[in-house]
């Protein structure tokens, strides 16, 4: 018995096994990915080897969570895949997954890091949705206090949220290529930060923000002059006339080492 709200080693959630270890990632032999489709466990799919697919690797007091963020074929079984190839030999697909964090069998929460990298031959199985986000949120904190950020893509009705400590108790940066969502995933973290009563500024500099609304957000704009009396936006201006140099000079640089007013 785990302190996990679902068993991470079920049988019938069986991806593969171990074949080689790196600091960071691990490299698993996936016997069940060559099969077409994707089938279905207590009503969850189950995809068995496909790119983006969270797993867990067994270990004894503690199991590693991965996603497989690449598949690929050894050179000899490149043709394998072919309709033309006439052989029985099955393809043998390799996956490579990354190493994200380690779970406390006993507790069922996160530990930091991996402490214990995974052996050669260690069991991996597709983890259940409902074990990634009891490790994601490891928290008591109710539902409706927190950051609610995603779905699984496979698993609509799985919510992820995190506590506000979590996201912005440090540093928090949102990192992507263009296009891979990092202004929706902003533009959500401040309607969650609204909707929770708490209160976040905006440097809109582009202005891609402005038709974002909703209880809560306000938009005003620095500089510039109401167009009319029936303008309805709001403009704040920075009295920057009333500051000498060495206030500007404090302002803007780096490291200016101006005493603390």
């Amino acid at each position: 018995m785990t302190g996990l709200v679902v068993s991470p080693f079920d049988r019938q959630r069986y991806v593969g096994s171990v074949c080689t270890v790196r600091p960071a990632s691990v490299e698993v032999n996936l016997p069940f990915a060559p099969r077409p489709g994707s089938s279905h466990i207590a009503g969850y799919p189950l995809q068995r080897g496909q790119v983006g697919e969270f797993v867990i690797i067994e270990g004894e007091e503690h199991a590693v969570l991965g996603r497989l963020v690449e598949t690929k074929l050894p050179e000899r079984d490149r043709l394998t895949v072919e309709p033309t190839h006439e052989r029985e030999e099955r393809p043998n697909p390799i996956g490579i997954v990354q190493l994200l964090t380690a779970v406390n069998l006993e507790t069922g929460s996160p530990v930091r890091g991996v402490p214990i990298s995974p052996r050669i031959g260690q069991h991996v199985f597709s983890a259940h949705p409902l074990v990634v986000k009891q490790v994601v949120e490891a928290g008591t904190t109710p539902e409706a206090r927190r950051v609610n950020l995603a779905t699984f893509p496979h698993f609509r009705d799985t919510l992820v949220s995190l506590t506000p400590g979590q996201l912005f108790g440090r540093h928090c940066a949102v990192l992507g290529a263009t296009g891979g969502g990092k202004s929706w995933t902003v533009a959500l973290l401040v309607e969650e930060i609204a909707r929770l009563g708490g209160k976040a500024i905006l440097f809109d500099a582009t202005g891609e923000f402005q038709t974002q609304a909703g209880p809560g957000v306000t938009h005003v704009h620095l500089g510039g002059r109401k167009v009319n009396e029936n303008d309805p936006r709001r403009f704040l201006s920075f009295p920057y006339w009333v500051l000498t140099e060495s206030d500007l000079f404090c302002a803007f640089a780096a490291e200016s080492g101006c005493p603390s007013t």
